[in-house]
Order: C-alpha cells, then sequence, then structure tokens
C-alpha cells in the first residue's frame, strides 16, 4: 500500500508531496500505517462536495495505491475529515516517509 498526499494552494503555489509506501517500512511500522489508513476510512469514504474555497485555502489531494487499485479524493482546509488530518499528521512525522516540493 502507498499513500500519496500532495499539499498546494495558497499565494505561495508550491506543492507539498509526502508519500508512505508500507513495502519499505518495518512490519511494525507497515501495521501502523495500516491502522492509520483504516481509522482514517479512505477506502469508503465518500468524496466530499465541493464547495466554494478561499483563495489562500490549501488544497488536499490524497491518493491511496493497493495492487492494481488507486483511491483519490480532493480535499481543502474545511472539507477535510478530522481522522484524514490525523492521518496526513501522522505521515509527516512517519520515520520512511519521503518528501518532495513540487511546482
Amino acid at each position: 500500500m502507498k499513500l500519496t498526499v500532495r499539499i498546494g494552494g495558497g499565494f505561495a503555489g508550491m506543492v507539498a508531496v509526502v508519500a508512505v509506501d508500507s513495502s519499505v517500512l518495518p512490519p511494525d511500522q507497515a501495521q501502523d500505517f495500516a491502522a492509520e489508513v483504516d481509522r482514517a476510512g479512505l477506502r469508503t469514504m465518500e468524496p466530499p462536495v465541493p464547495a466554494g474555497q478561499r483563495a489562500d485555502a490549501q488544497l488536499y489531494e490524497v491518493s491511496l495505491h493497493e495492487g492494481e487499485q488507486q483511491r483519490d479524493l480532493h480535499f481543502t482546509d474545511e472539507s477535510m475529515p478530522a481522522d484524514v488530518e490525523k492521518l496526513v499528521h501522522w505521515m509527516r512525522q512517519c520515520p520512511g516517509r519521503t518528501e518532495s516540493l513540487e511546482q
């Protein structure tokens, strides 16, 4: 399983990318990762209804890859569920994460 989150928007226009791939994590961290994804409910979550957004709002593109399946969800600061926000925070602390910047 691999989870990639692209965080962009705002005035700077930069996109931060954080990704966690269970295949490169030690088994205990891979189990924690799977538990965090389950807790966030990404597999069964209905995509949020698009709403108007502030010009400086952060946008979040969440892509979950499991085998041949991919699930993409898009959020703003206002539409992101608390459990998904916790997952993104967890990812940013995960020792096996990768991070990059895009323009």
